[in-house]
């Protein structure tokens, strides 16, 4: 199939989670021509020689209204598809409802919004780890061994300062932090995820990066990641602050069964959560719906 891919390309503030997709696209036989969202023309979207526009936020970011892009979509001749990365919340929803309208599919991470609406085209997606990301990193001394690995806001900040008044100085924060500086992160640094958003049916892509980049990701127990990775195995849940405390403080003091489960978590990506096998999943739904 003839894709043409609209997206933010080579985003400098993150991991590249574009460049993945149009691998694994790639590897699944398809053609993929990039038409970055920085610097587009809406007739080359109209007018591409394509069968298939995949897009996930269809330029919002860099201003591009939902207005111009339901417009815009209307008048794409060919098979319309979005998967959407993020949570939907703070009026994301009003985005994805007129979205849903003017696509053949659309698909998202958040499960909670795949489920709470009687859509016929929408399939809750979840993304996944490239696969040139997997692999064991450098062990280092960053001067502290928990860490948490992202941005800082609402009630991730409570979570936040009882760990920074827990651990002290054996804990901090570490934002913009990417490629293989991330993989001796995680071989290094245990990897706290916070209660905050995550819900049964809806956590951060980061859950894949970090598993899949070698490290121990101590997480919230959630009704449907509990059927991805086995805890104990491949991550470690907990299901309030102070059990998250009694695990982080366990896995501090036996770092040989820490690097048992980074190994087995690696593995367990590479073989099951990739972005090769999002994409597998995507385009099989997709030529269903030809």
């Amino acid at each position: 199939m003839k894709i043409l891919y609209w997206c933010n390309w080579k985003n400098e503030y993150n991991n590249d989670h574009e460049g993945a997709i149009k691998r694994a696209l790639e590897q699944e036989g398809h053609q993929v021509q990039v038409v970055d969202e920085k610097n587009f023309t809406e007739e080359e979207i109209i007018n591409a020689d394509a069968d298939m526009l995949l897009f996930f936020k269809g330029a919002s970011i860099f201003g591009y209204s939902i207005s111009q892009l339901e417009t815009l979509l209307k008048k794409v001749p060919y098979k319309k598809v979005c998967w959407y990365f993020d949570k939907a919340w703070h009026g994301r929803e009003e985005w994805l409802h007129r979205v849903s309208g003017v696509v053949d599919l659309l698909f998202i991470t958040d499960g909670d919004f795949a489920r709470g609406y009687n859509y016929l085209n929408v399939y809750e997606l979840k993304q996944g780890a490239d696969e040139q990301s997997i692999f064991k990193g450098k062990k280092k001394d960053y001067g502290f061994d928990v860490a948490f690995v992202g941005s800082v806001y609402g009630l991730r900040q409570e979570f936040v300062n009882i760990l920074f008044e827990k651990y002290g100085k054996r804990f901090d924060v570490v934002s913009n932090v990417f490629g293989k500086d991330l993989n001796d992160l995680c071989a290094s640094a245990l990897i706290v995820a916070p209660l905050y958003p995550q819900t049964d049916f809806y956590w951060s892509q980061r859950v894949y990066e970090i598993i899949g980049r070698g490290g121990l990701l101590i997480h919230p127990k959630l009704e449907l990641l509990t059927k991805q990775f086995k805890d104990g195995k491949h991550i470690i849940f907990y299901k309030d602050v102070n059990e998250c405390f009694e695990k982080i403080d366990y896995y501090l003091a036996n770092p040989k069964k820490a690097d048992k489960i980074r190994e087995a978590g690696m593995k367990h990506i590479k073989e099951n959560y990739t972005y090769r096998h999002s994409v597998r999943q995507l385009m099989g739904i997709v030529k269903k719906d030809l």
